[in-house]
């Protein structure tokens, strides 16, 4: 009997009555693909299968895996061990944490049994992490048979997590509300549980109540954009973002606009976070210009001049521009005139 490993194992030799006519492969290698194998013509093989589904659920299940042999032995017998191995690097899964640890002898005869199935318990933790993986492997082979036989290498399988932050909420600003000049207002998305991948959640703003803000693209916007995304990283249970608030010079009503997520990643419950919504309400920081307005009486026949002891008007938020009158009515019986031209219903003018 021969027993030989492929590279990068340094191969043994197992010497024993040997019939040339006789070859025997053992293979380890999952369902759909052969890893580290070295064929013979005709040659039997003994291979380990996952036959649960791949990647295997964390869902409390067990991980089915198939030792068996193409044919049954010509003579003697095989005694090799199933064993299962944590992973290595930053996705592995934790021996007796992740899954429990298996270590189980195996014994092929002439004439017995082809196939022996095995069960690795997988854990179903409460943890949101990414996948991991593990490693499975036919060690300790003593071979007492004329066939020669061929190991393949170690193989990893990956348990697939079922686990990620269940929900996620949206608070506003302090009372939802956010004064006009204070030029942002503050959102804090919060998830409930930690998360190794980041959560993505999209939005938009809309006007709301009775005096709706106005919206991008739409002129004399009341804030800054109209809509975005926004990510909590991983790590990380909350986060807390920003949308700016146009500061402008117009004496109105307090507006409001609505938060609306749009679009989650990562979330499970994903009913609930499409379920979000608030209200913010902008406290308007603008008064509406102080006027004077005396009148003048004229007599008929004769003509009169306006001036700011007459009609004036003083702005407490001046801006760049100036105050602009417009007439409501012009006089019934004489003409209003400025700098020759003459002024009707709903011309305008500004304060010299």
């Amino acid at each position: 009997m021969d027993f030989i490993s492929p590279s990068p194992r340094p191969a043994r030799r197992v010497f024993g009555r040997f019939r040339p006519w006789v070859t025997l492969l053992v293979l380890l290698t999952l369902v759909g693909g052969v890893a580290g194998a070295i064929f013979a013509s005709g040659a039997r093989t003994l291979r380990v299968a996952l036959v649960s589904a791949d990647p295997i659920p964390e869902g409390g299940v067990n991980a089915t895996f198939r030792v068996s042999l193409s044919d049954q032995l010509p003579d003697g017998d095989l005694a090799i061990t199933f064993r299962t191995q944590s992973g290595s690097g930053g996705s592995a899964a934790i021996s007796d944490q992740d899954f429990t640890a298996v270590t189980t002898p195996l014994t092929f005869t002439a004439g017995g049994a082809t196939s022996f199935d095995i069960d690795v318990p997988i854990t179903d933790d409460a943890l949101d992490e990414l996948n991991e993986d593990f490693v499975v492997e036919l060690v300790q082979l003593t071979a007492n048979t004329s066939a020669t036989i061929f190991v393949g290498l170690p193989q990893t399988v990956v348990i697939a997590d079922n686990d990620s932050p269940s929900l996620l909420s949206i608070s506003g600003p302090t009372n939802n509300e956010v004064a006009e000049g204070a030029g942002s207002a503050s959102f804090t998305a919060t998830i409930d549980n930690l998360s190794p991948q980041p959560v993505t959640l999209s939005w938009e703003l809309v006007g709301s109540g009775a005096d709706p803000a106005t919206i991008p693209p739409a002129p004399g916007a009341d804030v800054a954009v109209a809509s975005g995304n926004w990510v909590i990283n991983s790590g990380l249970t909350s986060r807390t973002f920003t949308i700016g608030i146009i500061d402008d010079l117009n004496a109105e009503q307090d507006e409001q606009f609505q938060l609306r997520i749009t679009a989650v990643q990562n979330i499970a419950n994903q009913a609930f976070a499409l379920s979000q919504q608030i209200d913010v309400t902008i406290i308007d920081n603008d008064s509406p210009p102080t006027v004077t307005n005396n009148g003048l009486t004229v007599d008929e026949g004769q003509f009169g001049t306006i001036t700011t002891t007459e009609l004036s008007a003083t702005d407490p938020d001046p801006g760049p521009n100036p105050l602009l009158f417009t007439i409501g009515t012009a006089p019934l019986n004489g003409t209003l005139t400025l700098d020759g031209a003459e002024l009707a219903d709903g011309s305008t003018f500004t304060q010299a």
